[in-house]
């Protein structure tokens, strides 16, 4: 793509300040954001929080890596995981709210958007799924 998919220029944002800004919510605790081999060009261009940041030193073994170094950052109360791509922007604060709210309600293991009958982006994983992994 010629730079970091993060940074790819989305609706006058890049693709990860939109995430940032639809998953700031009050009922979302922590947050952390997985970046891999162009940790430093986004870091340098997009302003985040030193303890937010969790750096995939393993990025060439795909995005499970990822997920993998995003769950062992989390502190052990953690009630579950958002899972939002960088490299699937459209996604709306009501989305997110949307997904929180089924999540706290239902405690389901596994909430997922679907649109005419497809799954999709992002995802919330209870902790009772990945807590011992």
């Amino acid at each position: 793509m010629g730079s970091p998919k993060a940074l790819v220029s989305y609706q006058g944002t890049s693709f990860l300040e939109h995430l940032l800004s639809v998953t700031n919510q009050p009922a979302l605790g922590i947050r952390r954001v997985v970046l891999g081999p162009d940790a430093e060009a986004i870091s340098s261009q997009i302003a985040l929080p030193p303890n937010e940041i969790v750096v995939n030193h393993e990025w060439e073994k795909g995005q499970l890596s990822s997920i993998h170094a995003a769950l062992h950052s989390l502190p052990s109360n953690t009630e579950g995981m958002l899972l939002c791509p960088v490299d699937h922007p459209l996604v709306s604060a009501f989305l997110i709210g949307s997904l929180v709210d089924a999540f706290l309600v239902t405690r389901a293991p596994v909430v997922v958007p679907s649109y005419k009958g497809r799954r999709g982006h992002p995802v919330i994983f209870s902790a009772a799924i990945f807590q011992n992994s």
